[in-house]
């Protein structure tokens, strides 16, 4: 929803979105890179969630001396970070917004970051032959509380050129492009808002949406510092110092666990709902979301493992792990999605990538691109 009162101040045709709560020292430095951006026509759309350190004041005064920062205000209270972003898509699209670009408040831009990604965007968009979802991402420099180099990049998943549904399926499992990379055409705000109630994170949402029904687009090069430091919301999920953390913590830890896995598996199975029958996906694409509910229905890791891996998804121990201990994660909101996604005439469910080439309308619903 937008926020309490509409908000009909004009914006740019990019809107960068950030939520922010706490944010410190480290919203000046992301703002200054904001910006230095070489890309300047984007409007800065905010919402504070509730900060106690001087945040707001912060923003108050960057807003009252940059014209382009639209600082917003509502009665929602404290929201977190997914469904206040979530919040923010929903304002980015009632406000005819074209591109929409995350933004965490705790890094930093690299100058070209927002110009090479719409250049991205609208390349491809000029290439195709109708209006595409698409989503941009990029690899990001880790650099530490002080922004000094880590000497690690993130660098994001690449599309299989041979196996079309390897990157949804690894999606279906794990998020893998960080919020703070991502930048997104309209097309793809449209079919992904709303967010549903309980999205493990609205990141993954996107590429999620994106990986079924348009195109993923990576660039390789590092146009992001991706700050690390202990007040991350979610950081580089699997690091050493989050690992000590979770066990000297190992009861929480495990309420943790499974409750993101109950949200990542309900996510799964909303995005089947929503997405399973839609004619405009490709059908190989409907069919791993057919088979995903299949074996959850079945409460089946190996019928989990057997369906990823044949769709060239090449799982680690620790996947392995997660897939046999989620079915002890399916709560009731779990059990009671997967029951409405079921979808009632499934296709047939696909043994392998290459299953579904005798199926004469496989890749009708591929972009297309222009003639010539």
């Amino acid at each position: 929803m937008p926020t309490d009162q509409r908000d009909d101040r004009p914006i740019a045709p990019l809107a960068v979105i950030m939520p922010t709560w706490n944010a410190g020292p480290y919203l000046e430095p992301l703002l200054d890179s904001l910006a230095a951006q070489t890309f300047d026509d984007w409007t800065l759309l905010v919402r504070d969630d509730g900060s106690s350190d001087g945040t707001l004041d912060q923003l108050q005064r960057r807003a009252a001396a940059d014209p382009r920062i639209q600082l917003l205000t509502d009665s929602r209270g404290h929201l977190g970070a997914a469904a206040g972003f979530g919040l923010l898509l929903m304002e980015a699209l009632h406000r005819g917004a074209a591109y929409v670009a995350c933004c965490d408040q705790d890094d930093r831009w690299h100058p070209e970051k927002l110009a090479r990604q719409i250049q991205s965007l609208r390349a491809t968009e000029s290439d195709l032959a109708e209006a595409t979802p698409l989503l941009s991402t990029c690899a990001a420099t880790l650099v530490d509380a002080n922004l000094a180099p880590l000497g690690q990049t993130v660098t994001p998943a690449l599309p299989s050129p041979s196996i079309p549904t390897q990157l949804p399926a690894r999606l279906l499992l794990s998020n893998l492009y960080p919020g703070c990379t991502l930048v997104l055409n309209r097309a793809l705000l449209e079919r992904a808002l709303p967010l549903p109630t309980g999205v493990a994170m609205h990141d993954w949402w996107l590429a999620l949406v994106a990986s079924q029904t348009g195109l993923v687009l990576p660039l390789t090069d590092p146009l992001i510092d991706y700050r690390q430091h202990a007040g991350n919301t979610v950081g580089l999920g699997w690091s050493l110092t989050r690992w000590i953390r979770k066990l000297t913590r190992p009861l929480h830890s495990l309420r943790v666990w499974r409750t993101n896995q109950s949200r990542a598996l309900k996510q799964s199975l909303e995005l089947a709902l929503r997405f399973g029958r839609d004619p405009h996906v490709p059908a190989s694409h409907r069919q791993l979301l057919s088979a995903w509910i299949d074996v959850w229905a079945r409460r089946s890791p190996r019928a989990c493992r057997t369906l990823l891996f044949a769709h060239g998804v090449d799982l680690s121990g620790r996947d392995r792990w997660a897939i046999s201990s989620m079915r002890r994660s399916l709560s009731a909101a779990c059990r009671h999605a997967l029951q409405q996604a079921r979808l009632s005439s499934p296709l047939a469910i696909p043994t392998g990538p290459n299953s579904t080439r005798h199926i004469p309308s496989s890749d009708s619903a591929a972009p297309q691109r222009r003639a010539g």
